[in-house]
């Protein structure tokens, strides 16, 4: 389906007179989120950031936009995504690992979000909040993205090793070819 409908694209580009090339960006990382410490309003977010380089530049396309976000739970075995009341992914607007640990700071952009997790539920595609193109966040081919976990304070039986999960990005970058 999806090549059918990058062919229309083709071919409406052809008929303009301008050819668009289009191709998506994958990023997955995984990290293990640990027992919070405390409980209740005082617990603190998780952070993890990592720095994605891009096959291409993203400076020589004519747009790149944020398709989608997934999160799956990897272990232990029978954990559901309960664990948290929350997860954020954002965008840094500086390459610079230190400008992009508070979300408060002005220097991240929220690209998605997840919340309302239901018992039993181990897989989640996460909403969409920045839908512009994201060219302006990346240096040298690299963009870095952040994600916030805000773990449940109350009522969850966490094991001692903490929870590991999964996280999917896709961006489809499209290039015009002269």
């Amino acid at each position: 389906m999806s090549l059918v409908l990058l062919g229309l694209v083709m071919l409406a580009g052809g008929a303009t007179g301008c050819n668009l090339d289009e191709f998506e960006e994958e990023f997955d990382t995984e990290f293990t989120v640990p027992p919070p410490q405390g409980e209740g309003f005082g617990v603190r977010p998780h952070r993890k950031s990592k720095r994605f380089k891009m096959e291409r530049d993203p400076q020589d396309a004519e747009n790149v936009r944020f398709l989608d976000a997934s999160l799956r739970v990897i272990a232990p075995e029978g954990s559901d995504l309960t664990f948290m009341n929350q997860l954020d992914v954002y965008v840094c607007d500086s390459i610079e690992f230190e400008d992009c640990t508070d979300p408060d700071s002005g220097n991240l952009t929220l690209l998605a979000t997840a919340s309302g997790f239901e018992p039993g539920e181990t897989i989640r595609f996460l909403d969409i909040e920045f839908t512009d193109d994201i060219r302006g966040f990346s240096k040298d081919k690299r963009v870095l993205l952040t994600w916030f976990v805000y773990p449940t304070g109350w009522g969850y039986d966490w094991p001692d090793e903490g929870v590991t999960i999964q996280t999917d990005v896709r961006l489809l970058v499209r290039v015009d070819v002269l």
